[in-house]
């Protein structure tokens, strides 16, 4: 078993601290920690994920993860799936999403660009075309 500290206590290290116990015994600096403060540690696990969908996944008639949405779970990773990707962060997800979720139509972009813009609006339109991606994520 592994925990992470992330909240701190009296007498706590410091945020992100970890400890792991390989016999099940929770005790550190001669205390059982984790049932003493259990609101400031989270159990640690190799196989926590923020996955990603490409389509919705439905199971018996029920919609169980909308697509391009991150989601916390654990599981072992299908490295053959090409319907969903693994990522150890939300940031990693979030940024994958940024760049691969379809979420633009031609309209979306076509207006940001004139047949022949000027050099000096080129930097403000791809600012405004950025925000729009995002609003759409």
């Amino acid at each position: 078993m592994k925990y992470k500290l992330i909240k701190e206590y009296p007498g706590s290290e410091k945020l992100g601290y970890e400890v792991s116990s390989d016999c099940g015994t929770l005790e550190w600096k001669g205390t059982n920690f984790y049932e003493k403060y259990p609101e400031y540690w989270e159990k640690v696990s190799e196989d926590i994920w923020w996955v990603v969908w490409k389509r919705d996944y439905i199971q018996e008639g029920a919609e169980l993860f909308k697509a391009w949405t991150p989601y916390k779970i654990e599981c072992i990773p299908v490295v053959w799936s090409s319907e969903r990707q693994y990522f150890k962060t939300k940031e990693q997800a979030e940024e994958f999403l940024l760049y691969n979720k379809p979420c633009l139509s031609y309209s979306d972009i076509i207006w940001n660009f004139e047949e022949r813009p000027k050099k000096d609006d080129i930097l403000v339109k791809i600012d405004k075309l950025i925000q729009v991606v995002k609003s759409r994520l």
